[in-house]
């Protein structure tokens, strides 16, 4: 017997060990938390804008080699440009031809390898502009035709305004890089010009130029292109949004686990604000995650208590997602009270430790066993001006008293489980009491019943150790038995139900 038990704990180990190393725990698929200024950004997003920046970055690089080829052979053609600098010229179509070809040949370019085929594709252009600003400028004073240099550059200017605008609302950004990006395109002309007048003495006495009319065109063109381009991306968020989540909108991330993320959200009709949790990109595509999460939802769909977190909707996205639509939640959970403050007094504790009973009452009279009860699943929301109502979250172990096979599978976080947990053993609700006997003690101490160094040592704790009470303050002594009883080994023996358990609290205050 001994030898099969040991069997157990050592096959739970390398499960076990990842909850208990993550501080408390975590199965929790999700645990739900005060929303933070956390811009959603989730893998789909970026790789919606990788594809789109693919796409719109090769055909502008192919577009501008076009049109740059063409203004070239027309000034050979009719211009009497020199071969010389129209070979040099070419060197722009050289380049970008070279950014064409790669990204042809890595159509799953990377996101920093697609920004640095832009960065290359633009300094090329912005070398073509000003070397045309320089030949221009230098055939001018040649002939000495000064006066014709404001039309010259106001002209450049204006062809330069046109590439600053497609570029803010054509290639995907924040919106910071592109104010940088286009304004120094907008620079472009009027730093030329001080470098020319330095270069050319004959510059100096004019004047008018460059002007002031060029530079200012195209800074305000970069400004206008800075603010398309955040419009742009706030309008397609929203629309791909709207798109994967039906009526809800997503504001903020607000939580992730091991195999969700959850979100705020808005419902865009009802302008309510809800929760939506789904499984991460990883997990999306393994049938068994799948199950998991939909037997979560199902079950948490069957609680009505108001210390349950209510479930608003379900179902999947066009792209084939899961998820659901929960009450958004604002607060925290028990074990970061708990580390906030060391330890809970008498009256909180016990406040806590009722909304749990009330909690779990309704689950267990549905033939349900939560199976992972524990500080971080607690959570203590603010709700309509009222402190500290508790909120009994992640039925993701949690499974019917008619599913046999699920409740006989060794499954929760190792510092609360039961022993009948650990062996294997069928189960019913008393585990969860056993648990709950497990959070009072942390609530009243600060720190966890049983402690050890190795997954076993733990677990074996819990199936052989009789618990030490000497370290409860002696002002909450009155704890002691009802602690005892919540963690005693045979489930028999332990209290029948969560009302009795709740009763016995209450006589402790």
């Amino acid at each position: 017997m001994r030898s099969k038990l040991q069997q157990t704990i050592d096959c739970t180990a390398s499960d076990a060990a990842a909850r208990l190393n993550s501080n408390d725990g975590g199965h929790s698929i999700l645990e739900l938390q005060h929303p933070a200024a956390t811009r959603n950004s989730s893998q789909q997003n970026r790789e919606s804008t990788r594809k789109l920046l693919y796409r719109r970055l090769l055909f502008a690089t192919t577009a501008m080699v076009c049109i740059l080829v063409s203004l070239k052979v027309i000034g050979v053609a009719f211009a009497g440009a020199y071969s010389l600098d129209f070979l040099t010229q070419l060197s722009t179509v050289v380049v970008l031809l070279g950014v064409i070809a790669v990204l042809y040949r890595t159509p799953q370019a990377s996101m920093r390898l697609l920004r640095i085929a832009e960065t290359v594709a633009g300094i090329a252009i912005a070398v073509d502009f000003i070397w045309v600003l320089v030949i221009e400028t230098d055939t001018i004073v040649a002939m000495d035709e000064t006066e014709r240099l404001a039309e010259v550059f106001m002209t450049l200017s204006f062809a330069l305004a046109i590439f600053i605008a497609t570029y803010g609302m054509f290639i995907p950004g924040q919106w910071r890089r592109t104010a940088v990006i286009t304004g120094m395109f907008a620079l472009i002309p009027a730093t030329t010009a001080i470098v020319l007048r330095q270069i050319h003495p004959t510059l100096q006495q004019s004047d008018g130029f460059p002007g002031f009319v060029a530079p200012l065109f195209t800074m305000l063109m970069a400004i206008a292109s800075t603010l398309t381009t955040r419009i742009v991306n706030q309008l397609r968020r929203e629309v791909e949004t709207a798109k994967r989540y039906g009526q809800y909108h997503l504001l903020d991330e607000i939580g992730r686990g091991g195999m969700g993320v959850v979100y705020k959200a808005r419902h865009r009709m009802l302008k309510r604000p809800a929760a939506i949790k789904l499984i991460r990109n990883e997990f999306a595509n393994k049938p068994e995650t799948i199950t998991e999460f939909e037997h979560e939802v199902q079950l948490s769909a069957e609680l009505t208590h108001w210390n349950s977190v209510q479930i608003y909707d379900y179902g999947r996205t066009e792209e084939g997602d899961f998820y659901y639509v929960m009450e958004l939640l604002e607060g925290e959970n028990l074990l970061s009270r708990i580390h906030r403050r060391s330890k809970l007094s008498n009256s909180e504790t016990a406040n806590i430790i009722s909304q749990v009973c009330d909690g779990l009452q309704e689950a267990h009279l549905k033939g349900m066993v939560h199976r992972d009860i524990k500080p971080a699943n607690i959570f203590l929301a603010k709700n309509v001006g009222q402190q500290d109502v508790v909120k009994i979250l992640d039925f993701g172990l949690a499974a019917m008293k008619s599913e046999t096979d699920r409740l006989q599978k060794v499954s929760g976080s190792p510092s609360y489980m039961s022993p009948e947990q650990i062996t294997a053993k069928s189960i019913d609700e008393r585990c969860d009491i056993y648990a709950v006997g497990c959070v009072i003690f942390e609530c009243l101490t600060g720190y966890r019943l049983f402690i050890g160094d190795t997954i076993n040592e733990l677990l074996n704790q819990h199936l052989h150790q009789k618990p030490s009470l000497a370290d409860l303050p002696e002002s909450a002594s009155q704890f002691g038995d009802v602690i005892a009883k919540c963690l005693e080994k045979e489930p028999n023996r332990r209290f029948p139900n969560v009302a009795a358990l709740k009763d016995a609290i209450g006589r402790c205050i």
